[in-house]
């Protein structure tokens, strides 16, 4: 993304439909700027997490200093830290190595056999297997498109949650893989 007006856009419209948690980083591109830019204003709506310390974009600086963690507050406003895996479930492949394990799990779960009362979007399938256990609250989609941002909104409030036979077949096969 490389329009503020874009990202403004996004960030708005993610507030008005109901998102409540940012995450960001420096390594997201100019996000952490574009984040205290854009809706600094409406800081009261949301929760906010950045994995700190980057030095990307231009910005100057050893990383992982204390210099470039003050940099990214500075230009953000706040840190946290974000304790939360990524998923592909039903892709054919990874850019991301960190990910590859989660993908490979997922598509070896999905390989069993067919699982009747799955929605066919990988994003819905993996949104609703997590926010079908009560202890989770959060979870993360990166885009940088108001208009799919806008569509995920619409596709889990009409879609979710997942039926209840269908997280329990997925935890079947997750003890499955895990135990072979």
């Amino acid at each position: 993304m490389t329009d503020v007006s874009v990202a403004s856009e996004l960030l708005n419209a993610a507030l008005d439909g109901g998102i409540n948690f940012l995450d960001t980083a420096a390594c997201y591109g100019r996000s952490e700027e574009w984040i205290g830019r854009t809706i600094s204003h409406r800081r009261q709506e949301y929760v906010l997490a950045t994995k700190a310390g980057h030095v990307v974009e231009g910005y100057a600086g050893e990383e992982w200093t204390a210099q470039t963690i003050l940099d990214s507050i500075e230009r953000m406003g706040v840190i946290a830290k974000r304790p939360i895996a990524n998923a592909a479930w039903g892709a054919p492949a990874s850019s991301d190595l960190a990910r590859e394990d989660y993908r490979q799990a997922a598509q070896a779960m999905l390989e069993v056999g067919s699982l009747p009362g799955t929605p066919d979007d990988p994003v819905l399938l993996a949104l609703g297997f997590v926010l079908a256990h009560q202890e989770v609250d959060t979870t993360i989609v990166g885009t940088s498109s108001p208009d799919h941002m806008r569509a995920n909104i619409r596709l889990a409030e009409r879609e979710l949650p997942l039926p209840v036979k269908v997280v329990q077949e997925l935890h079947r096969r997750y003890d499955q893989l895990k135990s072979s």
